[in-house]
């Protein structure tokens, strides 16, 4: 038979219960006896009460683990609820401001550091504006080495590289890039002509405090190249029966010979021999050149291209003040000063001029042609001696009431560009473009005569005795009227 508290099977005799203890119903006569009913059901009774005992049974079994199991349920979804709350309002914004933080950190010091480079570069152009506003004419004695050796290439007609006609008519610039990618800029000075052709004249590197002379071309007997490559990479190519080729790249802002490829003749022999980073790896002889250039390492020369040039020109130091820059470009500006006088230019040079002051004294060039000055003013004791012959200009102005004067010279570019063209020679600063003659001429003349005229005029009456009514037209803007020049 079976418990009717908790339906254990017990034995037909037993007065209690070996699992929950409770009395036996019908034990010693009492109650009615077991009919073998299932457990925990009565044979007798109220069916719906039997019902209710068995469901009280089963949620006491169950409620222990259903309540662990809801408990744990609302832990982890509050757990779950809290991590995304933290996630999105705490983690994420934090994660985004590192990142923010980290990007202009990344960005500012790299600017600062490229205007910082460019900087270390300024002494380098002040000297190869300087020797471009003196018709590059200079020497060792006046500027560094490498620059005086670049001035060469305008002045020098009988060297193989030296500067030719149309190049001298292109435009001299600079570019301050890092175009090989190791984060230190370099210095490019260059001629840029028509769709940004280019011929380079220097490349210079920098670590940031100093500069070093990548390649410079120097006026020689051989025909001599400087390719700045599409890898930014710069070939020196001087070809001949005895040359070389040599690539240099630029390391940590330190220039770095790659190959060097040279030939030549030894003990009658054409030889040839090949350096990586200065170290001999081959070497052999060869019956002509077409055999050494078998020999050459294959190099991609490819000129580089998307430089931003500037006009040399119009360098300006990096720490300069703008507003108290000394250069001008005139643009509608007409009226100037120094520090001891002002002045006007001629109405008619108004936007094709740019003005240069120093200190009492100012220097105006042609905005497209800087490279020749149209006229000094220069600020002098009345007492002063001064006068040209017919290849100048000049003009001096009375006494400014304190025993000075402004005494104006300059170049009869007319004059000197027609007897050069006439007699076979090269003027100061190299044969000029057709356009830069026409420009020069028609400022100084103020239109009065044409470059063209001039030239036609001096051959019929021979260069060396020009029409004087020709001649005098060509300095008509050159006068003291012109500049109406005042005391300060």
């Amino acid at each position: 038979m079976y418990c009717s508290t908790c339906g254990n099977k017990i034995a037909d005799d037993a007065r209690f219960c070996s699992r929950c203890g409770a009395p036996v119903a019908g034990a010693d006569g009492a109650g009615a006896p077991d009919t073998g009913a299932a457990p925990g059901i009565q044979s007798n009774g109220d069916l719906g009460s039997q019902v209710k005992r068995a469901r009280r049974l089963s949620f006491s079994r169950l409620t222990p683990t259903m309540l662990g199991l809801l408990i744990a349920f609302f832990v982890c979804a509050t757990v779950a609820v809290a991590a995304v709350l933290f996630y999105v309002t705490v983690y994420l914004p934090s994660q985004q401001q590192a990142q923010e933080q980290q990007a202009e950190q990344a960005v500012e010091p790299e600017d600062e550091g490229d205007e910082t480079e460019a900087a270390v570069f300024d002494a380098k152009l002040a000297q190869y504006q300087e020797a471009l506003r003196a018709g590059w004419n200079v020497s060792a004695g006046d500027a560094d080495e490498d620059v005086a050796g670049v001035a060469g290439l305008f002045n020098n007609g009988t060297a193989a590289n030296a500067v030719g006609d149309e190049e001298a008519s292109w435009t001299p610039s600079y570019a301050v890039e890092d175009v090989n990618g190791d984060g230190h800029s370099e210095l490019i000075v260059a001629l840029v002509g028509p769709d940004d052709d280019y011929r380079p004249l220097a490349v210079y590197a920098t670590d940031g405090t100093s500069v070093s002379t990548v390649a410079a071309d120097f006026s020689s007997a051989s025909p001599t190249t400087i390719t700045l490559c599409t890898d930014g990479t710069v070939e020196l190519s001087q070809t001949g029966q005895t040359g070389s080729e040599v690539i240099m790249d630029v390391e940590n802002g330190e220039p770095v010979e790659l190959t060097h490829f040279k030939w030549g003749l030894s003990q009658g022999d054409l030889t040839w021999r090949l350096y990586e980073r200065g170290q001999l790896v081959e070497e052999g002889e060869a019956g002509g050149l077409d055999e050494v250039f078998e020999h050459m390492p294959e190099i991609d020369t490819t000129p580089y291209e998307g430089l931003d040039w500037q006009p040399l020109s119009s360098f300006k130091a990096s720490d300069a003040d703008d507003a108290g820059a000394d250069d001008a470009d005139a643009g509608e500006q007409r009226s100037f000063a120094t520090s001891a006088f002002s002045f006007e230019i001629p109405e008619e040079w108004v936007g094709r001029v740019r003005v240069e002051v120093d200190g009492t004294n100012a220097t105006i060039y042609a905005a497209d042609y800087p490279s020749r000055a149209l006229v000094k003013l220069n600020y002098v004791s009345s007492s002063a001696g001064g006068g040209t012959d017919m290849s100048g200009v000049t003009f001096r102005t009375d006494d400014l009431g304190n025993g000075m004067i402004v005494l104006a010279y300059g170049d009869n570019w007319a004059y000197v560009f027609a007897s050069a063209e006439l007699g076979g020679s090269s003027p100061r600063g190299g044969a000029p473009s057709e356009g830069e003659a026409e420009e020069l001429v028609e400022l100084q003349s103020l239109g009065a005569v044409s470059y063209a005229e001039v030239l036609a005029s001096m051959r019929e009456t021979g260069y060396v005795n020009p029409d004087p009514d020709i001649l005098k037209k060509t300095a008509a803007g050159i006068s003291a009227e012109s500049f109406n020049i005042q005391l300060l």
